[in-house]
């Protein structure tokens, strides 16, 4: 009996070893369990929250009633619901409310309702968001340069408060608005002067009196949510005064958690020199410190998402917008922040489909839904893209099919040469640069004489394959409004687009070309094999009537 063990012992072993080595190919438990916006359960959670914030009682407070109403809008694009234009309303009164005595915790209210206003409508709203950037401008403290409470603290100012103005400032000038950067700066000095040794910010920042050295914050006030509020501050601010280099290729997330990069042309990536800082007042150096620095600290220490996190859900929004922009910047996802925010959220939503935290209820169930649709990654992509933009406080025609920029000027020129002026704008300018002074342009106009025609198509070909998200949107606007079949494989090759608005997009445009408006089931956000069945599909339409069509690789 004894030796019988001994023989099959080994047979035993190699059976364990080999089933150790397939455990390890097959996807692990995180990978099958990664969330994105679009998924069931996510979709799920917002319903009901939004639900809840559709009837819950009206927020005293400016700031409260934007950021419902920034929740609800941006969950269900509805521009007319009563929320939303309650907020509205109460924006209108303050920014109008010249006797109004201005407290430093109105830097809050403000700076929700500038970000508010600009994701509904900067060209409708120009007057009254201006008339708000003004009293934001009124509470920063020109001494310091960051905003903070004018009686406590006097002589400083705290991170809070600073990370709203900051967003402000880069929400204000996506939407057109004049920004000065050496204001700004000054605020982003003031963030790179306040990091502690760690990493962190604290809430209220002692400033270093050396730019070379980072001086301990006060440990008690080093949060999590500070920390996210001053990092993500930081990366704003590199994008906004262009102090890091054009955005890095993205790595997508696949089905099964692993990342691939997005495949660029090697011309377009000529054609597109990087960017130049809109400052030198600010150190390109020390921002890329601060950033890895930070950025340490949360892959370290820093992360967690739990009950005992202090303001938790306040915390999300700012964790979620510091790796929105990490993402913008590094072109890399890291998804587990995202997993650990939906697992906590699942488990602590009440039965009416609300949050409750530290701060009032439908504030905190606003945070976790903004957390939860990546509102600042939607923002970033340019999920909602706008129409008639102000640029320097200058209101422009709704309709700039035709408007190419000329001395740094927004041009009208005739139609007949006005989508070539566009195109050559296009393929020589910079994302900093266009977004700046063209940020929301429509589709463009194809000229009838063939050979024009055909040369314009070359070009929007180019810009579809570019790494800019706006010069793909510009291509693939076009390409769905021509309703020309001959450009099918265009919108096919668009299938597989990095971004998941340029994805809808195509499909939408294919299924109205093609009359099947169900499409082939192609949905918001697909896997791999979901994405690769769709193509498949769509060319074996085409195919069907077009058989001697070919591709885009």
């Amino acid at each position: 009996m004894f030796s019988r063990r001994l023989w099959y012992a080994p047979w035993k072993c190699a059976i364990l070893v080999v089933l150790l080595l397939l455990a390890n190919l097959l996807p692990t438990h995180s990978d099958l369990l990664a969330y994105t916006p679009q998924n069931p359960e996510v979709l799920a959670m917002r319903r009901k929250a939004v639900a809840y914030l559709e009837k819950s009682p009206s927020h005293k407070q400016l700031g409260g009633k934007c950021l419902v109403a920034m929740a609800i809008h941006k969950e269900l694009n509805a521009d007319q619901h009563p929320k939303v234009l309650e907020a509205i309303e109460a924006c209108r009164k303050f920014s109008a409310d010249k006797s109004r005595k201005l407290t430093g915790p109105d830097v809050y209210s403000v700076g929700i309702a500038i970000i508010f206003l600009c994701g509904i409508d900067p060209a409708r709203y120009h007057t009254e968001i201006e008339d708000l950037l003004a009293i934001l401008e009124s509470l920063r403290k020109p001494n310091i340069g960051a905003w903070g409470y004018p009686d406590k603290h006097a002589n400083s100012c705290d991170t809070s408060m600073t990370q709203y103005g900051v967003l402000c400032y880069w929400a204000a000038h996506e939407a057109g608005f004049q920004i000065d950067f050496d204001v700004a700066a000054a605020c982003c000095n003031w963030l790179l002067r306040t990091q502690d040794p760690s990493g962190a910010w604290s809430y209220q920042g002692k400033v270093s009196g050396s730019e070379t050295t980072r001086i301990t914050q006060d440990k008690f006030e080093i949060r999590h949510s500070m920390a996210a509020a001053g990092l993500s501050s930081v990366y704003i601010m590199a994008d906004l005064l262009s102090l890091v280099p054009k955005p890095r290729p993205k790595k997508v997330r696949t089905s099964s958690g692993a990342v691939r990069p997005v495949e660029q042309n090697k011309q377009d990536e000529q054609d597109t020199p990087d960017r130049k800082p809109r400052t030198n007042m600010v150190s390109k150096e020390r921002v890329s410190a601060a950033m890895k620095l930070g950025d340490k600290w949360f892959v370290g220490e820093g992360f967690a998402i739990n009950g005992k996190t202090p303001a938790l859900h306040y915390y999300m929004y700012a964790l979620e917008r510091y790796q929105s922009f990490r993402e913008k910047v590094t072109g890399e996802e890291q998804p587990d922040w995202y997993d650990a925010g939906v697992n906590h959220l699942i488990g602590t939503q009440r039965p009416d489909g609300s949050w409750s935290g530290k701060h009032a209820q439908q504030v905190d169930t606003s945070f976790a839904v903004l957390f939860l649709l990546r509102s600042t990654q939607k923002t970033i992509k340019g999920g909602q893209p706008q129409t008639g933009f102000l640029i320097s406080g200058h209101r422009i025609p709704r309709d700039t099919t035709n408007m190419f920029v000329k001395n740094g000027r927004l041009e009208a020129p005739s139609r007949k040469k006005a989508t070539d002026e566009v195109l050559a704008m296009l393929l020589r300018t910079d994302e900093s640069e266009l977004r700046s002074s063209f940020d929301l342009l429509e589709e463009l106009e194809l000229s009838r004489d063939p050979g024009q025609r055909a040369a314009q198509i070359a070009k929007l070909r180019r810009l579809l394959r570019a790494g800019e998200y706006e010069k793909r949107l510009v291509a693939i606007k076009t390409f769905t409004s021509t309703r020309d079949l001959d450009q099918v494989p265009a919108l096919i090759y668009a299938l597989s687009d990095p971004d998941f608005e340029i994805k809808k997009m195509a499909r939408d445009g294919l299924r109205f070309m093609s009359r099947k408006f169900y499409g082939y089931g192609l949905v918001d956000e697909p896997d791999k094999e979901q994405e690769k069945a769709a193509i498949l599909n769509w060319q074996k339409w085409y195919l069907s009537i077009k058989p001697d069509a070919e591709f885009w690789n």
